[in-house]
């Protein structure tokens, strides 16, 4: 009989406390390998710094992209992709946590996008061979980024954890709101060479995980360049172009389920009225649905598929709405407000200047976000209930914005990278810096 057939014989045979038991052994186990790990990271990241010294030709740097929808490395790709120093380009990943289906989607929509954007960039997947890209011998990176820290969600032969040798990159793929140190030590926060932040509050917090923060750097936000680049200058996306029409985003996360780590969501509660708010107000606004990526999966548990692909549906096909997947950040640049309860954008968001809304699920804030994003609710209008939204609706009709002063106050004193540069042209400099590279 096989050891896996036998395991599921044996199991219902064995008291729960010794199931539990042997449970417990092996997360300890799990937890005491990864922290032999972790103290042996170090020194393998000199040993492969001391590899690129003695390199001759260009660096090597490829990122693991994941989704379209959190990526947060254009300019830092488009720097090093005009830096004759480095040789960049982005692996279209496998996104396994919700099936074949999902994954094979993922990649498609991903690998689509980045083309459109002229990347450098390959799939890591072969429908037609049903093979995996061997990132060692095809791409032999020098220096790997990665997009999210979470085992279980990209394929397992892409996790840090099969390149101990190779100098791994972070950055978050949200601005970091959360209380929980869970988001920020995990293995692969604590494994990696250089963990790129935000601010400097962030920074303080990683003395508590399981590293210290040995490989924290500050160097800002990437996912903010955009916005605070005086030089760019964004599509306009929207469905109406009239600028007399109010242009407002509804973001809702994905959190719709008891069982979440995270309780942010709100959707469930606001689903019906919303549409029936963009119905009424026709005249004068248009709403762009914007939901978290993963709401249409958990949807589709809650829900099926019929029920949710035809709620999407009803967005797309409104004279004054419009469904958006994948990149924002022309979104938000040429929006009037946002209504949201999305932790990736609560701090985000502010940087463009813009009105907020924050949809409440009665939940203290304290409970769930760290000490800078409850200052950031601050500045936020608040609702809890239709007709309080409706009057966050009335006041960005009337071009209102009470909190518009301070909330840019906060802005600057609080989330803009340092050195006066961008985040990206930040990691780009520490890059150099920590590996001696020559000036250009």
């Amino acid at each position: 009989m096989e050891i896996t057939k036998l395991k599921k014989t044996i199991k219902p045979f064995l008291p729960s406390f010794i199931i539990k038991i042997y449970g417990n052994l092996g997360q300890k186990y799990a937890l005491w390998k990864e922290s032999k790990m972790i103290a042996k990271a170090p020194l393998l990241h000199e040993i492969a710094i001391n590899r690129i010294k003695s390199k001759k030709g260009p660096i090597n740097v490829v990122f693991f992209a994941l989704m379209k929808s959190v990526w947060k490395y254009d300019y830092l790709y488009k720097l090093l992709q005009a830096d004759p120093r480095f040789n960049a380009v982005v692996l279209v990943c496998p996104v396994v946590n919700y099936g074949k289906e999902n994954m094979l989607r993922n990649l498609k929509q991903c690998y689509e996008d980045f083309t459109q954007r002229g990347y450098n960039v390959l799939k890591s997947y072969d429908e037609n061979t049903h093979s995996y890209l061997n990132v060692r011998t095809q791409l032999n990176p020098d220096i790997i980024f990665y997009t999210n820290p979470y085992k279980g969600l990209i394929d397992n032969r892409y996790y840090i954890d099969k390149y101990p040798d190779i100098l791994t990159c972070y950055v978050s793929y949200f601005f970091n709101l959360n209380k929980s140190l869970d988001f920020v030590d995990t293995f692969l926060q604590n494994t990696c060479w250089h963990n790129y932040l935000e601010t400097q509050f962030h920074k303080e917090r990683l003395k508590f995980i399981r590293n210290e923060g040995i490989n924290s750097i500050v160097t800002g936000y990437p996912g903010i360049d955009k916005y605070i680049d005086i030089n760019y200058v964004p599509s306009d996306v929207w469905k109406i172009k009239d600028r007399k029409v109010k242009r407002i985003i509804w973001a809702p996360h994905h959190t719709i389920d008891d069982y979440c780590m995270i309780q942010f969501g709100t959707f469930l509660s606001f689903y019906d009225c919303i549409l029936e708010i963009a119905i009424k107000y026709s005249a004068s606004i248009q709403i762009a649905f914007k939901p978290h990526p993963l709401l249409i999966n958990r949807l589709y548990l809650k829900w099926g598929k019929d029920k949710t692909d035809a709620y999407y549906k009803k967005w797309e096909g409104l004279d004054n709405g419009m469904l958006c997947d994948g990149a924002y950040e022309d979104l938000f640049l040429t929006s009037d407000a946002i209504m949201h309860d999305s932790g990736s954008f609560l701090l985000e968001y502010l940087i463009t200047g813009k009105p907020a809304l924050h949809l409440d699920n009665g939940i203290p804030y304290e409970n769930q976000y760290n000490d800078l994003a409850v200052e950031a609710l601050g500045h936020y209008y608040h609702a809890s209930m239709e007709s309080e939204i409706e009057e966050f609706i009335k006041q960005i009709i009337k071009g209102e914005d009470p909190k518009e002063q301070k909330r840019k106050e906060f802005v600057k004193t609080k989330l803009l990278p340092p050195n006066g540069k961008f985040a990206s042209q930040n990691i780009v400099d520490d890059l150099v810096k920590s590996l001696e590279l020559k000036d250009l």
